[in-house]
């Protein structure tokens, strides 16, 4: 989720927002069929956002209050149920522009970091496995690999001992 979609998320929330409280006094009826879409809209855009983020309170609720004001199949109710539904909606808006957070992500250097690691454990296995003696088959199935991809990871392995000036394998099982 890029900060760009929060945004319009924030930002289709605020005229939401402004369109409730606008809602307040009587006006014409198109008045309420816009809000109708304007606020289902808002919702299940929330509602993507929230998904995205995995944060089940806000999907579930976003997603109540868009099934509340669709205008496919509209709810009716009361003038003075309504108010109080817009004023408690156009609150939880407010609050969703600041509550609703895309899921943190790690910085690309521990990304990388972490990609390295799990590069070096995987390679230090397939060499332990290599140097126990198994056949190229057997490496494969173990590290689901074709017989070329295993053909290339064995001198790929064969270089790096080499630039490291090792004989071939050194003495240290973990040498990566």
């Amino acid at each position: 989720m890029t900060k760009e979609t929060i945004q319009y998320k924030n930002i289709i929330a605020g005229i939401s927002v402004f369109m409730l409280f606008l809602a307040i006094p009587k006006l014409p009826y198109g008045y309420y069929i816009l809000l109708r879409w304007v606020v289902t809209i808002s919702a299940l855009f929330s509602v993507w956002v929230a998904y995205d983020s995995e944060d089940k309170f806000w999907l579930f609720l976003m997603g109540g209050i868009a099934i509340l004001f669709n205008p496919i199949i509209p709810v009716h109710l009361t003038k003075d149920i309504w108010v109080i539904i817009d004023l408690i909606v156009a609150i939880l808006f407010l609050v969703s522009i600041f509550k609703i957070k895309p899921k943190k992500e790690l910085p690309k250097e521990k990304k990388v970091q972490n990609l390295e690691r799990e590069q070096r454990e995987r390679d230090n296995a397939f060499l332990k496995c290599w140097k126990k003696g198994m056949s190229d088959e057997e490496l494969a199935k173990k590290f689901n690999l074709e017989i070329e991809g295993v053909k290339a990871l064995k001198e790929r392995l064969e270089v790096k001992d080499k630039m490291a000036g090792r004989s071939k394998f050194g003495s240290n099982d973990n040498y990566l």
